[in-house]
């Protein structure tokens, strides 16, 4: 069982490894670049295999062998495209190098070594973790390993999951439960580790690709320190294990994030790296709701910052290959939402005439944002310090120093994440639960979505270490 499941695992990994490899150039340091690729690697390719696996039930149903054929026609697919763009570029002169190079400090040892630790007490604690709770916590097995189940042993009825009353957001997208149910077609059996292996994938996966693209962009040290934070934010690790899709969510606005700030600080493999935006934000709307808005939000913030400091023509030069990489995803989740999935819970039965009665009621502004004020103070274990104080503290210690090169992509990244803020507050301004209970059983989850990407932008534009102290 155990092989199977790795190879299970591999298949997509390898498919998403494909898709990373024009990123390969030896201006960068050969260590993080690889573990860049492989973090990227593993999110696109389970989001890419959850495609793969929902047009396998359209065309064969629920047949394991119509799996098979599935996986393997994408990584031949995307081996075959990344082939020919190797080929392609092979020669032309390489990159630029886009690393800062700075002077180590004398505590470059320490940190090293401190993340190390703090990696492996993370490890121990997901798998203590999932140990308590093999079948997930909350939404983990109410929603995402429920309806895997559902899939699975529905066999060719695998549709009726959407036409039978569901007990929290029946029109949820199919990344997590697909990926789940491809895991156990594999095994043929509904094994407890192939959703433990998923999450724990993605969880240590966000820590990976914020660690390496920081490397990348801005010093070792800055990297270090980000990922310590991050493996330090003790809920990052609990709702990875609970097997929820919010760290999933989190993953993917992260990597869209970064791969935009790659493209400004790697404008020869521009194209390469939209077309890559493109599809990781596509599979923001594929994990969960929320991604829907996260997608508008980016092709709002990025197109609203292009125009301020370039001008249209350069977002319309950019727009094509972003929408390449979008729009096979999209069309997926588009077919989902349309032919299959039924009416959002939320706001099915919310006309216009009662949302502008709930949006012009002041109490429900003041629930939201106590709400959110309080998911705030409660970020991380609240008997040890917030996260989000220690990295304020931190900024105000190092100060701010940008690259000159992120201007575009950090405005970008701060006003995707302000426009996402804001639709989250609308949707608790109109929910027809109670605001207050509504606000308070999630508000901590929609924030933890944004948290690895606040931390990256933090840090791509705090001052590192070495200047500041030098």
């Amino acid at each position: 069982m155990t092989l199977t499941l790795l190879v299970a695992i591999l298949i997509p990994v390898l498919a998403g490894l494909a898709c990373t490899v024009g990123l390969w150039t030896r201006q960068v340091p050969p260590v993080p670049l690889l573990v860049l690729m492989m973090s990227l690697g593993m999110g696109l390719g389970f989001g890419l295999s959850a495609c793969a696996s929902f047009l396998s039930l359209l065309l064969f149903r629920a047949s394991p062998h119509g799996l098979i054929v599935a996986d393997v026609g994408l990584l031949l697919i995307l081996g075959s495209a990344s082939l020919c763009d190797v080929m392609r570029r092979a020669p032309q002169a390489a990159a630029g190098a886009p690393v800062t190079k700075l002077p180590s400090p004398r505590f470059r040892w320490l940190l090293d070594g401190a993340l190390v630790i703090t990696l492996v007490c993370a490890l121990l604690t997901f798998l203590l973790l999932s140990h308590r709770n093999p079948h997930g916590a909350g939404d983990g097995w109410v929603i995402w390993n429920l309806r895997a189940r559902f899939i699975v042993r529905a066999g060719s009825g695998w549709r009726d999951a959407f036409s039978v009353w569901w007990p929290l957001h029946p029109d949820y997208p199919l990344l997590i439960p697909l990926s789940v149910a491809r895991l156990w077609q594999y095994l043929g059996r509904e094994s407890q580790a192939a959703p433990m292996a998923i999450a724990m994938l993605f969880t240590f996966s966000t820590i990976a690709l914020a660690w390496a693209s920081l490397t990348i962009l801005r010093t070792p040290n800055q990297a270090a320190l980000a990922a310590l934070l991050l493996l330090g934010t003790s809920t990052l690790v609990i709702d990875g294990s609970s097997q929820m899709a919010d760290v999933p969510l989190g993953f993917f606005i992260l990597a869209t994030l970064a791969v935009l700030t790659l493209k400004d600080r790697m404008p020869e493999r521009a194209r390469y790296l939209l077309v890559m935006s493109g599809i990781t934000a596509g599979l923001c709307a594929w994990t969960k709701n929320e991604g829907s808005l996260v997608l508008v939000s980016v092709v709002l913030a990025r197109a609203s910052v292009l125009w301020r400091s370039r001008g249209w023509r350069s977002w319309r030069c950019e727009l094509p290959a972003f929408v390449a990489g979008l729009t096979p995803v999209l069309l997926v989740v588009l077919y989902f939402k349309l032919a299959l999935a039924p009416p959002n819970d939320l706001v099915s039965h919310l006309g216009w005439r009662e949302a502008i009665r709930l949006l012009l009621t002041p109490v429900r502004y003041v629930e939201v944002i106590r709400g959110f004020k309080n998911a705030l103070i409660e970020m991380g274990d609240m008997a040890l310090i917030n996260p989000l104080l220690v990295l304020f503290f931190y900024l105000v210690c190092t100060g701010i120093e940008p690259d000159e090169r992120d201007g575009p992509s950090l405005t970008t990244g701060l006003v995707t994440l302000g426009l996402i803020v804001i639709g989250y507050s609308i949707v608790y301004l109109t929910s027809f639960h109670d605001v207050a209970w509504h606000v308070r059983s999630s508000a901590g989850r929609l924030l933890l979505q944004l948290w690895p990407s606040a931390v990256f932008i933090a840090f791509l534009t705090a001052c590192p270490p070495e200047r500041s102290s030098g």
